[in-house]
């Protein structure tokens, strides 16, 4: 699933990132659910006649898109700190954490995930560490974000962008 993207600059030396999952493509999820679930009870006799493991799966579905709707996961980039702040919210619980960028040489476009399919932005050190992958739990950023977010940091960053091999 995708992420949507909202920037904000709440003072000159800061831009402030907020991703969310994409609500129509949580929406697809929780459609294509339902279909395999009307699909299964419709072909299969035994889904008819047990139908609480489906119902089950669906229920499961249903938290699932709840939680994932209600995430977001938030950037704020300080300049004058050299720092970012980073708050991961849902309805499962919330975390922040306060990293330093001082280190930071450029910020790189990435692709990982089990698959290599997940569009990332890395902020890399002298050392070739990644202090911070973004976004860290929404499934990915779509191309365009990904090149358009990451030129913003790296231009707030004053660090180049190095763009992901193809």
């Amino acid at each position: 699933m995708g992420a949507r993207v909202t920037i904000d600059q709440p003072a000159p030396h800061q831009i402030q990132l907020v991703l969310r999952q994409d609500s129509a493509e949580v929406a697809r999820f929780m459609l294509f659910v339902l279909v395999i679930t009307g699909a299964l009870l419709l072909l299969v006799p035994q889904a008819r006649s047990s139908p609480v493991p489906l119902l089950g799966l669906v229920g499961a579905a249903v938290g699932w898109c709840v939680v994932a709707g209600s995430a977001r996961e938030v950037y704020l980039f300080d300049r004058a700190a050299r720092a970012v702040r980073v708050q991961l919210v849902s309805l499962l619980g919330r975390s922040e954490e306060l990293l330093s960028v001082e280190e930071v040489i450029t910020v790189q476009q990435g692709v990982r995930g089990p698959d290599d399919n997940r569009l990332v932005l890395e902020l890399v050190t002298r050392r070739g560490e990644v202090p911070l992958r973004l976004p860290r739990r929404l499934t990915t950023l779509g191309a365009a974000e990904q090149d358009s977010v990451g030129r913003l940091i790296a231009g707030h960053l004053g660090v180049p962008l190095r763009l992901a091999l193809d």
